[in-house]
């Protein structure tokens, strides 16, 4: 992240062996648009008027979806049945 603009890295001037690390404007940037992004989301989420137990379905599955996607083809085979 360093070196692509989005951290500052610094030696401390106390202690040479520490650093100090903080956002640059470009990863200010990107946290406002993620922030911008998100609160859009969450907006349109509540326009939606998803219940809490339609919501809470949809986790189940998109967490087993991952788990699949990030799981080697023959441990897969053996993920539980959806609950």
């Amino acid at each position: 992240m360093v070196e692509n603009g989005y951290l500052i890295q610094e030696r401390s001037p106390h202690d040479r062996r520490s650093f100090h690390v903080r956002a640059a404007a470009k990863g200010i940037d990107v946290y406002r648009n993620l922030a911008a992004l998100f609160e859009q989301h969450s907006q349109q989420l509540s326009d939606i008027q998803l219940s809490d137990e339609g919501l809470e379905s949809a986790n189940h599955a998109l967490r087993r979806v991952q788990q699949f996607w990030s799981t080697p083809a023959s441990m897969a085979r053996n993920l539980s049945p959806a609950a």
